[in-house]
C-alpha cells in the first residue's frame, strides 16, 4: 500500500467513524492533540485498519503512534510484511 492510499483509508476511517474532518487528518497532525483521539478512539481507529487491511499491529509499534504519517508508517510496514511469502 502507497503513502497516499494509506492517508486516504485513514481519513476516511476518522472522518466516518470518528467524526474528525478528513481536511484535518494529515500526516504531520498529532493524533492526540490536534485531532483529539483518546485512548479509546485510537483503540478503534487501529481495529478498523487492522480489519481493513488484513494486518496485525505490533504492540511494540501501537506503543510509538503519535501522528497520522506514524500510523501511515506502521500500515505500509505491515502490509509488506504481510505480502512476503
Amino acid at each position: 500500500m502507497n503513502e497516499q492510499d494509506a492517508l486516504s483509508m485513514i481519513r476516511g476511517f476518522m472522518s466516518e467513524g470518528l467524526g474528525i474532518d478528513a481536511e484535518e487528518v494529515v500526516p504531520g497532525a498529532h493524533l492526540r492533540d490536534d485531532l483529539g483521539l483518546d485512548s479509546l478512539d485510537a483503540i478503534s481507529l487501529i481495529e478498523q485498519v487492522q480489519d481493513e487491511c488484513g494486518v496485525r499491529f505490533d504492540p511494540d509499534d501501537i506503543n510509538t503512534l503519535a501522528t497520522v504519517g506514524d500510523l501511515i508508517r506502521i500500515v505500509q510496514e505491515m502490509s509488506v510484511r504481510e505480502n512476503k511469502p
